[in-house]
């Protein structure tokens, strides 16, 4: 993937959250001046802005030429579980080695693996934790208060466009930037990604994999949300067929992320006037996700969700076993 390709590997390469890096050098200099162990730290911002990069690179610089095997990477939303984190980041924390232990997504954590959490942090004093997360509500105080907090803001629309242009450069791709059709495109990809670095330059990836100009139309049929009304419309209007095979067509190219995909799905059923469908493609929706949580399928799921669209909106109002017939 290009985005971890060109993932920084310093703080010179880093686009954006000068302040941060300021701050956190200066954190780095304490502890290298005094010895002593880096205090915990608390990343919180939007998707794709170099929350997890900057964590690394405090890491590397923190620990030094062994970082990678004193550094312990976990995705907080596979181990959200108050049991999770006793059987598995307590034991980690109480080696006697310094490390750091890189926690993304730390905001999916429970209310009760947080306090757990927070016991964690208090008695190991051998580990920094950097937790990183996108809304700073989901944190509980008594866990917030013992970070350091950084707040990192989305990339202004210049920062995304020089590195686009940075990573084709690299990867030595042909484009004609003088073509209209080129320049919108690229506008999109800035557009739709709203500051989010990763996203920008994996619509930028799956463009270029798939042979596809960079155009407007083409990164707009990379947008999860714009294929899902695009197919449940066609499935309301009662082409199934054709709402299948546009969804098939498309899936793959928007990066096939079920957990987006899902939200695109809610987003659009939104949009839907009559309430009473609303109200079951809502229930529908619900568990898809929840069989998806659990292991099935996703594609499996989506068409079957789409098969229900398209019959729905057909179904007698306030018909008392729909969801035992058409669940």
């Amino acid at each position: 993937m290009l985005f971890e390709k060109y993932r920084p590997q310093s703080w010179d390469e880093v686009v954006g959250q000068e302040d941060n890096i300021r701050d956190l050098k200066g954190i780095l200099a304490k502890c290298k001046s005094s010895g002593v162990k880096a205090p915990n730290l608390m990343f919180v911002g939007p998707a794709g802005n170099g929350k997890t990069t900057c964590a690394q690179i405090f890491a590397k610089n923190y620990l030094g030429s062994d970082w990678k095997t004193r550094t312990i990477e976990l995705n907080a939303s596979d181990s959200r579980r108050i049991s999770d984190i006793r059987e598995t980041v307590k034991p980690l924390s109480r080696t006697a080695v310094v490390k750091v232990i890189i926690m993304d997504e730390s905001d999916r954590l429970t209310t009760d693996s947080q306090h757990a959490m927070r016991r964690i942090m208090e008695t190991s004093p051998t580990t920094t934790f950097i937790l990183i997360g996108n809304n700073e509500w989901e944190f509980i105080e008594p866990i917030k208060s013992r970070c350091t907090f950084f707040s990192f803001t989305p990339l202004t629309d210049e920062q995304v466009f020089a590195k686009l242009l940075d990573v084709c450069n690299k990867e030595n791709i042909s484009i004609n930037y003088e073509s209209e059709n080129v320049k919108a495109g690229f506008r999109a990809l800035i557009s739709y990604a709203k500051g989010d670095l990763r996203k920008a330059i994996g619509n930028l990836e799956r463009l270029i994999t798939s042979g596809k100009e960079i155009s407007e139309s083409n990164v707009a049929a990379l947008e999860p949300i714009n294929l899902v009304r695009d197919t449940l419309g066609l499935a309301f209007r009662g082409y199934l067929v054709g709402a299948k095979d546009k969804f098939l067509d498309q899936y793959i190219m928007t990066a096939g992320d079920s957990k987006t995909m899902v939200r695109a799905f809610f987003d659009v059923i939104n949009e839907v006037p009559d309430m009473e469908v609303k109200a079951r493609l809502w229930n529908r929706l619900a568990d898809i996700e929840h069989n998806i949580l659990h292991g099935a399928d996703p594609m499996i799921q989506f068409i079957a969700f789409v098969s229900f669209a398209w019959v729905v909106p057909h179904v007698p109002k306030a018909c008392p076993v729909v969801s035992k017939e058409l669940m």
